[in-house]
């Protein structure tokens, strides 16, 4: 029986620690949605008919317009965006 060639064991890499969340955080997304609206319509009326809000701004008037069980440090930037993307298909916003 001839010898088996085989191929060297691949390097391996050091094991590197993540930092990612242990517990998965809870947010009231209805609450989220009904205080966004509040903030979006808030910032309608301050402006002129048809135009435009930015997210930026929406999601730096929302902490303090948030109800007392929703955590503002909870809230992520994508909770917002998801949160505004389904007011615009419940309301029929145009996002630009």
């Amino acid at each position: 029986a001839a010898p088996l060639e085989l191929v060297e064991a691949p390097a391996q890499v050091q094991k590197v620690e993540i930092g990612y969340a242990k517990v998965a955080k809870q947010v009231d997304i209805k609450g989220l949605k009904v205080t966004l609206w509040a903030v979006l319509q808030e910032a309608f009326a301050r402006g002129a008919a048809g135009e435009s809000v930015s997210v930026a701004l929406l999601v730096s008037r929302l902490p303090p317009k948030l109800p007392p069980h929703i955590k503002a440090a909870d809230v992520s930037f994508a909770y917002c965006f998801i949160c505004l993307l389904h007011l615009a298909n419940e309301k029929g916003l145009a996002i630009v």
